[in-house]
This record gives C-alpha cells, structure tokens and sequence, in this order.
C-alpha cells in the first residue's frame, strides 16, 4: 500500500510534470501557426483566382514575373510550411488519382510524412515516458 507521505511525494512530481507539459505545450503556439497558414492560404487562393483569368492564354512575360513576385511575397510573409506538411499534403494529391493509392511511391511518402510527423513530438512522448516510468517505478 502507499502510504500518505508516498502520496503527497507523487502529487507533488504529476504537478511538476504536468506544469512543464503545459509549458511544452503553449511554447509551441499551434494557435497563431494556423492562423497564420490559413492566411497564407488566403492570400495564396485570390492571386491563383487573379490568374485564372489567364486560363488558356499566353501570359506576357511582365505579368508572369508580376505574379511571381507576389507569390514569393507571400511565401516570405508567413511562415513556410515543414516538409512533414509537403509531405501530408502530397499524399491528399496522390489519393485522389486512381491506382495509386498503394503504389511504392505512395507507400513511401506516407511513411515518411508518419516519421517527420512524429519527430515533432518526440519530446511529447518522452515527457510521457518518464512519467510513466517514474510511475510504475513508485509501485
């Protein structure tokens, strides 16, 4: 049985670990990232929409370098994308066409987006890990 002291011991290290996981946590600012992809987004879907109107014509090349301009002025402004993203994403391009959703190349994009993807929070799984451990281990 644990006893009373073994207890306030424990609750003392869950509220130390749960204080540095929710420091972890607001560091990584998932809030203002997704605003500011979603306005790169925004800004990204009016200039494609501003050349559609180009569609099935022959773009004069001063209003091709004036449209890639503005996409790398937009691409500086935010925050560019990790290749976990690329690679999430390539995946979605690649479902949509038939045949190809258990193609090699498939297979090893959604493996690697799984490994970049978890990277990024490996930290997060190691924080559990030692909680875990430091757990069992007072058992």
């Amino acid at each position: 049985q644990i006893t009373h002291q073994q207890m306030a011991v424990l609750e003392v290290v869950l509220a130390a670990f749960i204080l540095v996981f929710s420091l972890l946590l607001s560091v990584e600012n998932f809030g203002l990232q997704a605003e500011r992809m979603k306005n790169c987004g925004t800004e990204l879907t009016i200039l494609a929409r501003r050349l559609d109107g180009y569609r099935d014509q022959k773009i004069p090349v001063s209003i091709y370098e004036e449209f890639v301009g503005q996409y790398g002025n937009i691409l500086t402004r935010y925050g560019n994308h990790t290749y976990a993203d690329y690679l999430v994403s390539s995946l979605e391009n690649q479902r949509k066409s038939p045949g190809q959703l258990y193609s090699i190349r498939y297979l090893f994009t959604a493996a690697s987006a799984l490994t970049r993807t978890s990277l990024g929070f490996i930290h997060y799984v190691a924080f559990i890990v030692v909680l875990v451990t430091l757990f069992t281990s007072l058992f």
